[in-house]
């Protein structure tokens, strides 16, 4: 066989791939939008976000000992939940250091190379569950069984795709970024410094109902990070401005003819727009941002009952609008003060 045919070959067998990949990652992100149209619960609309981080590139099934590292992380985010919501409202001065510690090591580990999904687990656990107690410690406590819930319905959704769409062509994993203790103490320390000031607001001025905002701050920090410069943060924003402008298009559609068809029609074609450039093109992480942003705002807007569906999009889109500029502005003040690089490459 020649050389031309077997190179051929190989081409249709990475494109085909490259198809399923596409189908399985549209499919599977599906999945949870299907289940919240006729069952909602609390933070169901960050299920299909957790989807696209666990079936985006490089589209690789998780090993079993993956699985049960998720659900370790799951138990250890909902005691460290439950601790916050015991202490946040008796004890409000120790709350914050306990928050602080347990942001510095969870952005710790992050910098160490854990994996993103169970940093993001244990991350919900901080900023969402001790920010509501102190609304209503019952309404935290719903809040850690949602967010337990999405979880785990991201992780059957990922399992089921992989079973149905199974993957052909193995894609080798990106070895993820480990930095010295030192790098990773400093990193770990800004991050902190980023999030815990509006973390600490909200517990002193109850803005439990902005709880978007707080959750997409340490989002786009875990994101960003700072510590590379502003054109990574730069991308980062510019996947937020794209995600935040197809939402918009696709809410616009969506009320056109609001029946559960035309909704679960538009949210697949967005999907599968966004999956064909998440595994097509070389700027594929910020669509996937961008996509996890849409699903964020579609899903938390069509989830909310008792509030009008134009009041509820457009509110939840300002309050990540805010988010983002919290960050460029701590972006800014760290820059001024020599912590971060004020350049480097994306």
């Amino acid at each position: 066989m020649s050389t031309d045919s077997v190179g051929a070959s190989v081409a249709v067998n990475s494109n085909r791939e490259n198809e399923r990949n596409i189908l399985r990652y549209s499919l599977g992100v599906m999945i949870p939008v299907f289940v919240m149209v006729m069952w909602q619960w609390e933070m169901a609309y960050i299920t299909p976000s957790l989807v696209t981080l666990m079936l985006g590139p490089p589209a690789r099934p998780f090993p079993p000992r993956v699985y049960g590292g998720f659900i370790k992380a799951l138990i250890v985010a909902l005691g460290m939940g439950i601790f916050l919501t015991r202490i946040v409202e008796p004890y409000p001065l120790l709350t914050v250091i306990a928050m602080g510690w347990f942001l510095y090591g969870i952005f710790y580990k992050a910098a160490t190379g854990a994996n993103i999904l169970i940093v993001v687990i244990l991350l919900m656990s901080v900023l969402a569950y001790p920010s509501m107690a102190m609304l209503d410690i019952n309404l935290s406590m719903e809040i850690a069984l949602g967010v337990t819930k999405s979880y785990l319905l991201a992780l059957f959704s990922t399992a089921l795709m992989h079973v149905i769409i199974p993957v052909k062509v193995s894609n080798p994993s990106p070895s993820p970024t480990i930095k010295s203790p030192a790098e990773a103490a400093r990193t770990a320390l800004i991050n902190t410094l980023v999030v815990l000031p509006i973390l600490v607001y909200f517990l002193m001025f109850d803005c439990q109902a902005a709880i978007l905002t707080l959750i997409y701050v340490g989002i786009l920090v875990l994101s960003a990070c700072l510590h590379k410069g502003i054109k990574t943060l730069v991308g980062v924003l510019i996947a937020n401005f794209i995600g935040g402008l197809a939402a918009i298009a696709i809410y616009e559609l969506m009320v056109i003819a609001p029946v559960v068809p035309f909704y679960l029609l538009i949210m697949f074609l967005g999907t599968l727009m966004f999956a064909k450039i998440v595994f097509n093109s070389p700027k594929g992480a910020l669509f996937a941002s961008a996509l996890s942003c849409v699903m964020l705002l579609i899903t938390d807007t069509t989830n909310t009952t008792g509030f009008d569906l134009d009041y509820a999009f457009y509110e939840r889109w300002i309050y990540i609008a805010l988010a983002n500029i919290y960050v460029v502005f701590n972006f800014m003040v760290l820059t001024a003060l020599g912590w971060l690089k004020p350049s480097t490459k994306p």
